[in-house]
C-alpha cells in the first residue's frame, strides 16, 4: 500500500512538566477531554472525546503538563475530584 494512504497520528513536538493554576473557561467553547493524551495522538484519542469540558466550566484546576501538536497546545489539567484530562490550552485561563 502507498504510505500516503495511511493516516498517521499527530506527533507531539514538545512536552513539558509544569505546575500552575487555571480556571476552565467554556462559556463559548466545547472542548473535548481526553484521558490518555492530546487529541489524535494515538488510537485511543482518534475519535470522540471521553468527556467535554463544559461540565467543569468555571472550576479551578492545576495544569501539570503541556504538549504541542501541529494543531494545538494541550494541557493536562487535574481537577479537585482527582481526575486528570488533556484539553486544548485555549479552553483555560491562567490564574
Amino acid at each position: 500500500m502507498d504510505k500516503r494512504g495511511i493516516s498517521a497520528f499527530y506527533p507531539i513536538t514538545n512536552q513539558t512538566s509544569v505546575n500552575y493554576q487555571v480556571k476552565v473557561n467554556q462559556d463559548n467553547r466545547n472542548d473535548g477531554l481526553y484521558q490518555t493524551g492530546p487529541y489524535y495522538t494515538s488510537l485511543a484519542t482518534k475519535n470522540v472525546a471521553n468527556k467535554t469540558a463544559k461540565q467543569y466550566n468555571g472550576q479551578s484546576a492545576v495544569v501539570t503538563a503541556e504538549a504541542t501538536t501541529p494543531t494545538a497546545t494541550w494541557v493536562l489539567v487535574k481537577f479537585a475530584d482527582g481526575s486528570s484530562w488533556w484539553m486544548d490550552k485555549n479552553g483555560v485561563t491562567k490564574q
